[in-house]
């Protein structure tokens, strides 16, 4: 019995772990975390200036059909 359920937490039991997820549901998920952290007022989505923006920005393009050109790098955005 795992420590979890010994303790009564039964919280964790429902949750399926992202690794066990069908892969149109990971999709979906993924789309709605880079849309809540990088979304901004007029539709286009600002990542950092590297290489993990980098590699956002190539999962956002892959997610997203009619996502080519609608993002830019947070120094863009900044101006500098």
């Amino acid at each position: 019995m795992s420590e979890e359920r010994a303790n009564g937490d039964n919280l964790h039991c429902h949750v399926r772990r992202w690794a066990e997820w069908p892969k149109d549901e990971l999709a979906q998920e993924l789309r709605h975390r880079l849309h809540y952290h990088y979304a901004q007022i007029d539709g286009t989505m600002i990542f950092p200036n590297s290489a993990e923006g980098d590699m956002l920005k190539m999962i956002h393009v892959l997610l997203t059909p009619n996502a080519q050109g609608h993002f830019r790098d947070r120094s863009e955005a900044e101006g500098t």
